[in-house]
């Protein structure tokens, strides 16, 4: 019964946010059809106004030409007239006599003739042209690839106990013997390498050892890169 009341009530405050929402939706449509009218009455106001204005005529403004009186007219004429230049009379000059000084004529000396030799063009030598050289060529052994003037060759590393532990026990594990402890039973804790050691004449003991992880090994001459040996070697030329 509660839950019926509750859907109830949701429905009616919806529909009442609905009623609210549409008187609000319809009274701004109203507001704006009012604006609308007003501007339009107001655009109709502005042009009636401009048809009711009459621009003005303008009238041609009439030129007033001053007419001079005769007598002014003649006096400029008068002072108008070009003057006459009369040309400046140009006396002659005397002419001065001057006495020529003898003087004996100048021997002509001949200059020697120079001749002049074409310059020889100075031949720089030319350097020698080297003959071009053949591209060399590199080879590499059997089983390497070449890599410019390297040989390369990549083979799988061995996963072995580190250097110092022994291999064996149970479960089989890396193990070094001076880290033992004897035990009761036959059960070692998780991680750790147990190993039965027989005794002649005397009851067998239980040893357990701490457990190490196997470790990947290159022979001599090979670089280790994660599970894989690399060997490089210089290439020979052909």
């Amino acid at each position: 019964m509660q839950k019926k009341k509750r859907i109830v009530l949701i429905i009616l405050f919806l529909l009442l946010l609905l009623l609210v929402f549409s008187i609000i939706v319809f009274s701004n449509n109203g507001k704006k059809k009012e604006k609308i009218k007003e501007e339009t009455k107001v655009e109709e106001k502005i042009e009636n106004t401009q048809d009711n204005i009459v621009p003005k005529k303008e009238e041609p403004k009439k030129e007033i030409i001053e007419e001079q009186p005769i007598e002014e007219q003649k006096e400029e004429q008068k002072t108008e007239e070009p003057k006459k230049v009369e040309p400046k009379k140009v006396e002659p000059k005397k002419e001065e006599t001057k006495k020529e000084a003898t003087t004996p004529p100048k021997k002509k000396t001949d200059k020697p003739k120079t001749t002049t030799e074409p310059k020889k063009e100075e031949t720089t030598p030319k350097e020698p042209v080297e003959p071009s050289t053949p591209p060399v060529s590199y080879t590499c052994p059997t089983g390497y690839t070449l890599n410019g003037t390297k040989c390369s060759t990549t083979v799988n590393a061995t996963l072995e106990c580190p250097s110092g532990t022994n291999e064996g026990g149970e479960p089989q594990g890396c193990f070094k013997f001076s880290e033992g402890y004897e035990v009761e039973g036959t059960t070692c804790p998780k991680g750790q390498v147990g190993l039965l050691q027989i005794s002649l004449g005397s009851p067998d003991k239980y040893f357990c050892y701490p457990s190490y992880n196997k470790v990947y090994t290159c022979e001599q001459g090979y670089t280790l890169s994660g599970t894989k040996c690399i060997k490089t070697i210089d290439a020979t030329k052909k």
